[in-house]
């Protein structure tokens, strides 16, 4: 048994973003994974991918949480391997057909999905599973992460700019979403262009409302 370490992590709060992925969401925060070297250690798997996916959090005044992508290969000895020695099994969670969704003006995350690559071929692994692995498969899991909470136009200006540092959101996104003006390539923000940006964006929403 080896764990995807792919949880998408938590909704934002009124207040607070999302927590990011760094524990079972039904413990709540009251424990957290182990390295992955550990799942290496005692299971026949190897992560050749584990990391956060750009622009995979709902939107909103407070963020939810950034969803994850993870790739492992199953290293089991061909020479031993009998059919049946491994399998995965997916259902503690689902989101597969359902998105993570957003509250107060808040938009939904990205659905889940998963796959297995078996000799060239990709296989789709559905969220409530149980499918035997071969030596050489590739698992490849991509998470949604949580549904925001409130008008992404209200967001603190600075949260969008760390954001966008940290590669959770695109510099495309902090503008067309979040109405946030910043440069790449030093991530300064342009203060007056955001004013008018925003302002413009707000009065286009109140507009589509009316209708």
């Amino acid at each position: 048994m080896v764990q995807f370490a792919s949880d998408g992590g938590s909704g934002a709060i009124w207040g607070y973003d999302g927590w990011e992925s760094v524990s079972p969401v039904m413990c709540s925060g009251g424990a957290v994974k182990a390295p992955l070297e550990i799942a290496e250690r005692d299971t026949p798997y190897r992560y050749i991918r584990c990391e956060w996916i750009t622009d995979s959090a709902g939107d909103g005044e407070f963020r939810g949480a950034v969803g994850t992508q993870t790739e492992l290969v199953n290293e089991h000895d061909p020479t031993f391997f009998v059919p049946g020695d491994a399998m995965v099994q997916t259902g503690n969670s689902d989101g597969e057909k359902f998105e993570h969704f957003g509250l107060l003006g808040g938009s939904n995350s990205p659905a889940n999905q998963a796959w297995i690559k078996r000799r060239g071929q990709t296989m789709v692994l559905r969220m409530q599973d149980m499918v035997n692995v071969e030596p050489g498969d590739i698992i490849e899991t991509k998470s949604g992460g949580g549904g925001g909470v409130g008008d992404p136009l209200n967001r603190d200006i600075e949260k969008v700019r760390m954001d966008a540092m940290n590669r959770y959101i695109s510099v495309k996104k902090a503008k067309d979403v979040y109405g946030v003006v910043i440069n790449a390539s030093t991530f300064e923000i342009d203060f007056d262009a955001t004013v008018k940006l925003r302002a413009v964006k707000k009065s286009t929403k109140e507009e589509k409302s009316h209708l």
